[in-house]
């Protein structure tokens, strides 16, 4: 999943925002993320932790955003 997420920002640009709750230990299970195509083709991604980003590796966080479709916007 990591090479594909490497794939994808060689050809495309990608906006990804991070929500977190800071003083909370993180639900990855009640997280979610929603990922949209904008017109001109570049990708946008909301990901909704519930809990703190910093308990996430990169590589953990990167395998749960690509879990999720990418939809026309």
């Amino acid at each position: 999943m990591v090479a594909a997420r490497g794939l994808l920002q060689q050809t495309q640009i990608a906006y990804t925002l991070i929500l977190g709750v800071p003083d909370l230990p993180l639900h990855l299970e009640s997280s979610i993320c929603e990922r949209f195509r904008w017109p001109k083709g570049e990708i946008c991604e909301l990901v909704y932790l519930d809990g703190r980003a910093s308990d996430i590796s990169q590589e953990q966080l990167y395998a749960f955003i690509e879990r999720y479709p990418i939809l026309r916007g």
